[in-house]
């Protein structure tokens, strides 16, 4: 297999260098709220195509790349991705299911 390197775009580049800079001026500050830019899309798909890139083993589940794109391709898997990180530790489901913020990770 062909090495492939994706430059990552300089929104996120912005974004890392940012977060970096914080930190060492500020080496006591925590950083709580960085849940929402796990969901941001130009981060999910950067993200994605790297996985991809780098030939994307199978997780834990078994799930491969061939059959999550069978399923909608990659704009749908990215989008329902992203709408599973958006649900807030402790909430509900639609279903009135409560999700536990330990599952959440």
């Amino acid at each position: 297999m062909i090495a492939v390197r994706l430059e990552t775009p300089n929104k996120i580049r912005d974004l890392q260098r940012g977060l970096y800079l914080k930190a060492k001026r500020e080496p006591k500050f925590r950083f709580y709220l960085l849940h929402d830019k796990v969901w941001r899309e130009d981060i999910l798909e950067h993200a994605y195509r790297l996985v991809r890139a780098n030939g994307g083993a199978p997780g834990i589940d078994g799930v491969t790349f061939q059959s999550l794109e069978s399923g909608g391709g990659e704009a749908r898997l990215l989008s329902k991705l992203q709408q599973e990180l958006q649900v807030p530790a402790g909430a509900t489901t639609d279903k009135g299911v409560w999700i536990s913020p330990v599952a959440i990770g």
